[in-house]
């Protein structure tokens, strides 16, 4: 029988760290994932998830529940369930499975996945922001004791946690977010025909951004960047596939701009892949992110990507098969989408960048980096 391991995780919406768990649980070889989802919102990915095997345990706890309340319900499942290991993902799960697992003998891994508290993430927030950040993260820190093991999905994530929660490099092992080329290679001209026809992009430069409907992830930059495009490319046309607390403020914002027939919000959307391939260009201008899961898709989906230069970004594909424009810079990035559409190699570009994720992203190596990491892992609990 296979070992169990306990996944936590605050919801299941269409976000980067919830279809990247997909992808790696669902092709485990050597142990059996059980998720278990704190809070009542977001269940955009659970017929995914179960229809993938992965069985779905709800606790549908308020958010404004407390982190000791609901880790109360998650000790009743852990003693239910009795899993080999423990492994959460976000903040909130964090700091549940810490409270939860502690003194249960069951070694408990904590994934970062996000550049939290970068001096990008203070620099731009309010005072009253900025304080309750350090507050956040100073609780993080007085906790992180608790972890036997810490996942980073980069280098940049790495380096940023040791300086920020003060982890020792070797508590700390990076395993990239893998992606799986076959979806992308499977879209049929066909397909992305009738796609287009149905969007009316027919003869439209379409430019495709995924991604969270949050504020790091920069959407207010591009649609400023992008109503200067329309105006010199007006068969410009901008897709934003996602999700989130912005959505009524993004299509005030379009509305008012009288940009409603260049700018389509898509909301969650489970064909990414045909997206991608049905689109242009992919454009991903975000603040901060952990390593970002989705600028691997476009990589794999051959897609031209212009990108905000920032670190995670940089770790996932280099200046050779990309652009870069600077973060939170509206006129650089109207600049660098212009400059895209006049660059006439792109498909050397986008087939080196397809290389480099094949080489770095492929999600059955992912996966077995992770069940290597389990073993060690057990391996030495059992030996204490």
């Amino acid at each position: 029988m296979k070992p169990v391991i306990l996944f936590v995780i605050d919801t299941l919406q269409a976000g980067g760290a919830e279809r990247s768990l997909l992808d790696i649980l669902s092709r485990f070889n050597f142990y059996r994932p059980v998720m278990v989802v704190l809070y009542a919102k977001g269940t955009d990915l659970d017929g995914a998830y179960k229809s993938s095997g992965i069985e779905v345990i709800r606790l549908d706890q308020s958010e404004q529940s407390s982190f000791k309340k609901i880790a109360k319900e998650l000790r009743h499942i852990i003693l239910s369930v009795s899993p080999a290991l423990i492994h959460s993902t976000l903040f909130r799960s964090d700091m549940v499975s810490r409270i939860a697992a502690d003194g249960s003998g069951i070694p408990l891994i904590n994934s970062l996945v996000n550049n939290s508290y970068s001096w990008r993430r203070y620099r731009s927030e309010p005072w009253d922001i900025k304080f309750k950040l350090l507050i956040v993260q100073l609780r993080d820190v007085l906790t992180a004791r608790r972890v036997a093991m810490f996942v980073a999905n980069s280098q940049v994530i790495k380096r940023a946690s040791m300086r920020a929660l003060g982890i020792l490099a070797s508590r700390i092992n990076v395993i990239h977010r893998g992606r799986s080329s076959e979806a992308f290679n499977n879209v049929s001209t066909e397909e992305i025909r009738q796609f287009r026809q149905s969007l009316g992009l027919e003869g439209k430069m379409v430019w495709l951004n995924v991604s969270r409907l949050i504020p790091r992830k920069g959407h207010l930059t591009l649609i400023k960047a992008f109503s200067m495009l329309a105006e010199k490319e007006t068969n410009s046309i901008l897709l934003i596939a996602g999700t989130g607390p912005l959505l009524a403020e993004l299509q005030a914002i379009i509305e008012s701009e009288g940009l409603s027939e260049k700018i389509f919000l898509l909301g969650s959307r489970n064909d990414i892949p045909l997206l991608m391939r049905s689109s242009d260009y992919f454009v991903f201008p975000t603040l901060y992110e952990g390593l970002p899961g989705v600028l691997i898709e476009a990589m794999f989906a051959r897609l031209p990507i212009i990108a905000s230069n920032i670190p995670e970004n940089l770790e996932c594909i280099s200046n050779d098969c990309a652009m870069f424009h600077k973060p939170n810079n509206a006129d650089n990035l109207y600049r660098k989408m212009k400059k895209a559409t006049q660059i006439s190699d792109w498909s050397l570009k986008t087939e080196l960048a397809f290389n480099m994720a094949v080489k770095k992203f492929d999600i059955q190596e992912i996966v077995s980096q992770y069940e290597n990491l389990y073993d060690r892992l057990l391996t030495s609990a059992e030996v204490e």
